[in-house]
């Protein structure tokens, strides 16, 4: 069984960092999304980025459950961008499109 998904989050001046580890899959969405709420409710906070370095294993609803934030964030006129999820490995095919929908920096 994969371990859950573990949240932690930092701040910066117009960046939110929301960092994940674990299982990032359909059980992990109410984390996910009221972390991303959180960060979002700051009108300073200008993008959002995802770490996904940390995340282990993916199930089919990954790309989905980041595309929902994406969607959350640009209808308030925010930007989103990945960052560590350049690995790959079998636990991680559901991110190897990720690059297609978002900035990875």
């Amino acid at each position: 069984m994969p371990a859950a998904i573990a949240i932690t989050m930092d701040r910066r001046p117009g960046l939110a960092l929301v960092h994940l580890a674990g299982h990032l899959g359909l059980d992990g969405r109410p984390g996910l999304k009221a972390a991303c709420e959180a960060c979002l409710a700051d009108p300073e906070v200008l993008e959002l980025r995802l770490d996904l370095a940390g995340i282990e294993s993916t199930d089919r609803t990954a790309l989905a459950l980041l595309l929902v934030v994406r969607e959350r964030a640009h209808g308030l006129g925010r930007r989103v961008s990945l960052t560590g999820c350049s690995a790959r490995g079998p636990g991680r095919l559901a991110l190897a499109e990720a690059g297609k929908y978002f900035s990875v920096v």
